[in-house]
């Protein structure tokens, strides 16, 4: 009985398939891991406001993507980071009744990422931001978090700010403003992307544009489609259909189909990300929470349209387990498909048509320094002072001192001289009394308080003058800063 079971076990037709799964689980498990080392890495957090006069619309926020793309690593630089592509994160934060933007980025793209929205937006305000805002997570009882995915194939577009009339950001920032002011309440939106290669049509547009054009159908599971599989085998027992003349049979495609092809033809014409969205509310009351993320969703609905693609929600839960994957930003897996356009029309800046309240607008501006404007550069350096300029100092500032003295004392001995004799002249002791007092009185009044005066303050010029000059020599010059 063993020895037949050994036997079983041994023959190719098991060991192959099992270890043809074992080796696509480590695969799989292998590219996850990669793909997780970008957590690893020094990140930033930037928090972005705007003038309320920006004018800068829908299609500054595509040419910003297109521009951020750039980020891309080739396949020599994929084969070399073990297969880690940076992703990006756009935010929309309403946290203490304000709504705020942010933009989540590695360390070592903080500087191009940057310049790159400068680019796009002049007058914008960057700050880095010291405490990050899903830190405070412990202070609410009920998180409620689930994701965005579409509702169709990715190939399909969604509508784009083309095709509406008004700002589509005004629907998503009305919703966050609509958050109770009574009650602590915040919600958050995460928009993460990853760049694709530009050749990215080749794998889903073209490959499903020929599908629809054959009239076949397909079932996707764990990323082989079955119902080829089946179809080719089945070609291996029949003969191909053809037409009259041999030809093979075309397919009549509908309105419906046509129009799909053309669109989703025309999205593979621009840069594509991949791209996850995730939603998360943070309050106290479980109801509440079901009801204001019903309504963020909602407000994702607008860029839906019946015969092409549209946004929906998955997952939603309470478990704050899910709450880690958006408090690390992780884009783990694979994402859906989004080109520039598309992207820019879920996440941009407001501008002037945009007049939802509690937005935290740039309340300064910033301007180009003049022309001619001197700058220092560096290190401001230090000027040494040679040692023969503190000599003449001291010297005139020991002989002033003695003058002054010496002036007093002369002064003092002609005021005594004068007053013994005019005492003499009226032959009187208390004449003579009199005058000593007198000559006492002024001396002290015009002579030698003046002297002390002049003492004390050389003696200070010194010191003052000793404790600027530094042992080495050195004069130091305040900081300018």
């Amino acid at each position: 009985m063993l020895a037949n079971i050994i036997h079983f076990i041994l023959m190719p037709i098991v060991w192959i398939p099992v270890l043809l799964i074992l080796g696509f689980l480590t695969y799989r498990n292998y590219k996850k891991i990669n793909r997780l080392k970008v957590l690893n890495v020094d990140s930033v957090l930037l928090m972005l406001e705007i003038p309320r006069t920006n004018d800068k619309k829908e299609l500054a926020a595509e040419q910003l993507f297109a521009s951020l793309h750039g980020i891309l690593r080739d396949k020599t630089e994929l084969k070399n980071s073990g297969g880690v592509q940076e992703h990006l994160s756009f935010e929309i934060v309403s946290t203490g009744g304000q709504i705020r933007f942010f933009v989540w980025v590695p360390k070592v793209l903080q500087s191009f990422v940057e310049g790159q929205i400068y680019a796009q937006y002049p007058t914008i305000q960057i700050h880095k931001v010291k405490e990050d805002y899903v830190r405070k997570t412990q202070n609410y009882p009920v998180a409620y978090s689930t994701e965005i995915t579409l509702t169709e194939n990715e190939v399909l577009p969604i509508k784009t700010f083309e095709d509406f009339e008004v700002d589509p950001l005004a629907g998503i920032t009305g919703t966050l403003a609509k958050l109770n002011p009574d009650k602590d309440e915040e919600l958050w939106i995460q928009i993460l992307t990853r760049p694709i290669p530009d050749d990215w049509h080749k794998s889903t547009t073209d490959k499903w544009v020929e599908k629809v054009k054959s009239g076949r159908k397909s079932f996707n599971f764990l990323g082989i489609d079955w119902v080829w599989i089946i179809t080719a085998l089945g070609a291996l027992f029949r003969p191909p259909e053809s037409g009259p003349n041999g030809e093979p049979v075309k397919v009549e495609l509908s309105e419906r189909a046509k129009t799909q092809i053309a669109k989703a033809e025309e999205k593979a014409t621009k840069l594509g990300y991949e791209v996850k969205i995730r939603l998360t509310y943070l309050g106290s009351d479980q109801t509440d929470a079901k009801l204001n993320m019903q309504a963020l969703v909602g407000t994702f609905k607008q860029y839906n349209s019946t015969n092409l693609n549209g946004f929906k929600s998955i997952s939603g839960t309470f478990d704050r387990a899910a709450l880690e994957a958006y408090k690390m930003r992780r884009f783990s897996g694979r994402g859906f498909i989004l080109n520039i356009s598309e992207l820019a029309s879920v996440y941009h800046l407001p501008h002037t048509s945009v007049e939802t309240p509690n937005i935290v607008w740039a309340t300064s501006k910033t301007a180009e320094p003049p022309a001619q404007l001197p700058l220092i550069t560096g290190k401001i350096k230090m000027m040494r002072i040679s040692p023969p300029l503190v000599l003449p100092i001291s010297v005139v500032s020991i002989t002033s001192s003695v003058c002054s003295v010496a002036i007093a004392l002369v002064m003092f001995t002609s005021l005594v001289r004068l007053e013994q004799g005019k005492a003499v002249c009226l032959n009187s002791l208390p004449s003579q009394i009199f005058s000593m007092i007198k000559v006492i009185v002024l001396s002290i009044h015009t002579v030698i308080l003046p002297s002390i005066t002049s003492v004390l303050y050389q003696k200070n010029a010194l010191k003052m003058l000793y404790i600027s000059i530094q042992p080495t020599g050195n004069f130091q010059l305040p900081s300018t800063h």
